[in-house]
């Protein structure tokens, strides 16, 4: 897990996976629906404090994910928004 939270945990699993970059991506092409927990824990470029939706995951967070498993990077942008 990321220091700020479940961000990334898209599936819930507790791990921050390839999986949940998968699950991102599905959602965007419209062939998976994710509950509100999950949007809100997809949305890792989130830079306000409103509760995310389903306008707000994108292919980005998708690639903010695997550029954090990479280790591209340590942190999600909404770590430090919220």
């Amino acid at each position: 897990m990321t220091n700020c939270g479940s961000y990334g945990d898209v599936d819930m699993d507790g791990l921050i996976s390839y999986n949940d970059s998968i699950t991102v991506l599905n959602f965007v092409a419209e062939a998976q629906q994710l509950n509100g927990e999950q949007l809100e824990r997809a949305d890792v470029t989130d830079t306000t404090t409103k509760a995310s939706g389903s306008v707000d995951v994108t292919s980005v967070d998708s690639l903010q994910i695997l550029r954090y498993l990479e280790g591209f990077t340590q942190r999600f942008l909404v770590c430090d928004a919220k």
